[in-house]
């Protein structure tokens, strides 16, 4: 499965997407989404996720479980705090999942809360369920609370800013990831990603001489290339164009 904040709007939500290649971003969010969550999760605003999708963890990619992220307002004293709060939610596997949301709402920081990027600054009250973090990556449950480490190639991320070193070849850069997680088949697969997302060519171009577009696609390629069990991908498409952000968006839902 893979979650990623997919567009900036007004009305921040949790929304599972219906499989639909041919469609735009716009499209996806207008017309394959059924809204799970419409309450904004911004401590000021204020913040709690409603349970949101039912289901069993044997379906489930991630199940949190009163957990947060807290940050000074201010930077100064500490006397307001910003932030991100999850009350009750499980994120199904199998699909698309997007986090929508205006900017500077919180979609980063609960991308980073989910997937253990960012540390956990709430604790459940006394009487209630015990706070909860867990990842279903194949073998099981990774309790992240408790100390779990997902295994390298379980989960990948597509950072906004696209984490390419710039003095390596875009090609060594799509295959950083499978130096751990998949080194027998991660080359061939990066090899394909990058034809199919347009990138043929430019495999031997330093990272640091690739337009924005070109080390967004990497990124992806990056990602992919270790087919891992949760993708994460934070605005994926920032970069693109409008046709090949379709095809990047094709790519994520043929792999998901």
């Amino acid at each position: 499965m893979a979650i990623l904040p997919l567009l900036n709007t007004a009305r921040p939500a949790v929304v599972p997407i219906g499989h639909d290649p041919s469609a735009s971003a716009q499209r996806l969010v207008q017309a394959k989404v059924r809204p799970c969550v419409t309450a904004p999760w911004m401590f000021k605003n204020p913040a709690i996720f409603p349970d949101c999708i039912q289901c069993g963890f044997e379906t489930a990619a991630i199940i949190a479980h009163k957990i947060g992220v807290i940050f000074p307002a201010d930077g100064a004293d500490g006397t307001s705090a910003n932030g991100v709060f999850v009350d009750n939610l499980a994120i199904p596997s199998g699909r698309v999942t997007a986090i929508v949301g205006g900017s500077g709402s919180g979609k980063s920081s609960l991308l980073g809360l989910l997937t253990g990027l960012r540390e956990n600054d709430v604790v459940a009250a006394e009487g209630d369920a015990p706070s909860q973090l867990l990842l279903n990556v194949g073998d099981g449950a990774v309790d992240l609370l408790a100390g779990g480490q997902p295994r390298p190639g379980d989960l990948g991320f597509v950072f906004q800013d696209s984490q390419l070193i710039k003095r390596l070849a875009a090609r060594r850069n799509a295959r950083l990831a499978t130096v751990m997680a998949a080194p027998r088949k991660g080359a061939k697969r990066a090899a394909d990603l990058m034809r199919g997302l347009g990138l043929a060519g430019n495999e031997g171009k330093l990272a640091e001489r690739l337009s924005g577009g070109q080390a967004q696609r990497i990124a992806v390629v990056r990602a992919l290339a270790i087919d891992p069990h949760i993708l994460v991908c934070d605005e994926p498409t920032s970069s693109l164009d409008e046709h090949t952000g379709r095809i990047v968006l094709e790519t994520l839902g043929e792999w998901a």
